[in-house]
């Protein structure tokens, strides 16, 4: 939930996770209308990953690399309120 000091609460999503496949290549379409999100991997024994590149392609895709295939989850946090950035 998210407070605006209104006394209204409204829930928004500033947090979307994908599971991969195993792959060197992973195209997380996380659709929060943001360029520039914070993205965690995690394989999947729950150890997090640091791939070899990380782009943010588009406001609604991110695109990971990594030498050798690997299968996990990422996590892509926004930000609320910076949409389209």
């Amino acid at each position: 939930m998210v407070a605006d000091g209104s006394g209204d609460y409204t829930p928004r999503q500033i947090q979307f996770v994908d599971t991969q496949a195993s792959s060197t290549t992973w195209t997380v379409t996380h659709n929060l209308n943001q360029k520039f999100v914070n993205v965690t991997i995690y394989d999947n024994s729950d150890n997090v990953i640091i791939p070899q590149s990380i782009v943010a392609t588009s406001t609604s895709v991110t695109t990971v690399t990594f030498n050798t295939a690997l299968a996990g989850t990422a996590v892509v946090m926004g930000a609320y309120g910076l949409a389209a950035v």
